[in-house]
């Protein structure tokens, strides 16, 4: 079997630290109606809520505060590349 492993002084150590070099950070945003109460994801799991009582957050779940051109300058800025998803099930 070889070793996948470089040594140092190896030619393939700049590739390598070139790659490495290259790896951007990534920004990944979601948010759904756990976020109303700003408790996580799991909200609705842990807390045991029926799916009537959940989905009566949708009433005060709004983007009221979201403001998408501030996030991309942002990601542009510390050079982040950026994923928005959000759930949109009750």
């Amino acid at each position: 079997m070889q070793s996948t492993t470089t040594q140092p002084g190896s030619p393939a150590v700049p590739a390598r630290l070139q790659r490495y070099e290259n790896l951007a950070y990534g920004l990944f945003l979601h948010w759904g109606l756990y976020s109303v109460q700003a408790d996580g994801e799991w909200y609705r799991f842990h807390h045991k809520i029926p799916q009537e009582v959940y989905g009566q957050l949708m009433q005060r779940f709004t983007a009221e505060a979201f403001d998408a051109d501030a996030l991309v300058r942002f990601a542009k800025k510390s050079r982040l590349s950026l994923h928005l998803s959000y759930d949109a099930s009750p």
